[in-house]
Formats: structure tokens, sequence, C-alpha cells
């Protein structure tokens, strides 16, 4: 089994097993998707590209506001919430 599919069995496994959590993607820092488990019908490039661009921003603001390291950036809809976490020095998990 590749290291892909390997980290594409790890996110079903933690999508099937919490409950409130309905998807997950990691991505590269260029926005570019390395594995996922999304609902059917969601796009996982744009949604990888907008997941990278809202952590590039999170960092660019950190930074400017001398906020130290950024943690995760958090969106809230009002049906719910997307949570963009750097997973290690090359990719996001959103």
């Amino acid at each position: 089994m590749s290291r892909i599919d390997q980290i594409h069995q790890n996110l079903q496994k933690l999508v099937a097993l919490t409950p409130d959590l309905e998807g997950a993607l990691l991505v590269t820092l260029d926005g570019l998707p390395i594995a996922s488990a999304l609902a059917g019908g969601t796009d996982e490039d744009r949604v990888a590209a907008m997941g990278a661009a809202a952590l590039a921003t999170g960092t660019r603001a950190v930074s400017e506001l001398k906020r130290g390291e950024l943690e995760q950036v958090l969106v809230k809809g009002s049906d719910g919430y997307i949570v963009h976490i750097a997973a290690g020095p090359e990719a996001v998990l959103i």
C-alpha cells in the first residue's frame, strides 16, 4: 500500500470514528489535494485551494500582528465549522 493510500485510509477512519466530523482533506501548501475523505459531490480541488489560501492568509496575519506561530484557522458557518491546521511543514489538514 502506498503512502498516499495509507493517508487516505487514515482520513476515512478519522471521519468514520468521529461523529461530528463530516469530512477531512489533506492538501499541500500550494493547494493541491494529497488525500481526502469528503462527502460525494464536494470539489476537493476547490476546497484544497481555498484551504491553502486560508492558511497562508492566517500565517501572514499572525506574523504581521506578532502573535507567534499560527496554530489553526477556524471558519464558522451557520451550519458548522471548518478547521484548517498545519500538518507538518508542507501540508494542511482541513
